[in-house]
Formats: structure tokens, sequence, C-alpha cells
């Protein structure tokens, strides 16, 4: 018998300013998976404890935040397990094994800051530093990059931010 643990199963159905960073973090650093028993789990990582919990938060979740230990550092894990909601994600265009096919969903016009808010606290980074530094005056820079193992992911949120 599986636990049964309290989360706004309907988190997923309905667009909102929280859902679409949820979704954004969930698109850098989620999981699906579906066991050989028939259990859907969908599963949030990070080294920041407390922005996994605030995630919690956001979901109404009663689920507990667990903490790895792996060579490379610590990482905090916070899994849910539910068919309806692993569904819900499939109907946005999200897929077990996503990272090299991850496909940037459909996401209404003014959701689309936080859902790029949520994948930049996933997969962004900003970097301050100085290029061509052969130069007689290296050029200073501020950038802002994402990361991604999808290539057509990247292509088409820069063609969206582009036009932003």
């Amino acid at each position: 018998m599986s636990l049964v643990r309290k989360i706004n199963k309907n988190f997923f159905k309905k667009w909102s300013n929280d859902m679409a960073y949820v979704l954004g973090f969930f698109a850098a650093d989620g999981n699906m998976v579906k066991n050989r028993r028939g259990g859907h789990f969908l599963s949030f990582y990070s080294v920041d404890g407390d922005l996994l919990l605030s995630i919690k938060k956001i979901m109404k979740s009663g689920h507990k935040l667990s903490r790895r230990k792996y060579p490379s550092g610590e990482v905090y894990r916070f899994q849910i397990g539910s068919k309806e909601m692993f569904n819900d994600l499939l109907v946005l265009g999200f897929s077990p094994g996503k990272t090299k096919r991850l496909k940037l969903p459909n996401i209404p016009h003014k959701f689309f800051h936080d859902f790029v808010r949520g994948y930049f606290d996933g997969d962004g980074n900003v970097w301050a530093g100085h290029i061509n530094k052969n130069r007689t005056t290296p050029t200073s820079v501020l950038q802002v990059a994402f990361t991604s193992g999808c290539e057509e992911f990247l292509k088409d949120l820069l063609s969206i931010l582009r036009k932003k």
C-alpha cells in the first residue's frame, strides 16, 4: 500500500504564473519515470533545497524533500507519485527521458516570462568578465546563458525571446 500525500493534482491543468514557473523549472531540472510496477512519478532536483521547498509550497504538497550525496556534491529531490499529474505533463508535451528531446511547450504569451524564469532558475546562469583579451582593449561583457541537452529547445526559446 502506497502513502497518499497531499498535493494539488490539478496544478498542471490550468495556466497561471506559478504553474508556468514550476513547469519551466521542471523543464530544466525535472524528470518523469514510469516504473515496472506501473507507478508514475515526477521529480524535481536542485542543489538549492530552499528553492525546492518553495516549489513544494506553491504546489500545496505534503511530499518530503530528500537529500542525496554524490561525489560532485549534495542534491535535493522532491518526488511526486501521481498518474494524473504525469499524464498532465504528457499533454503539455513532456515525456520520460526528455533530456535529448525536450520541446518548448505551447505557453500562453502572458505566462511565457514565468516559464523562462523557472527554466533560468534550473538551467540558467550569468557570467561577467572580459572577452577578446588579446586585444589592446578587452571587451567587458555580462552574459546570460541557458543550457540544455536539446539544441532544438534552445533554438525555439531563443526565437521567442528575440521577439519579446
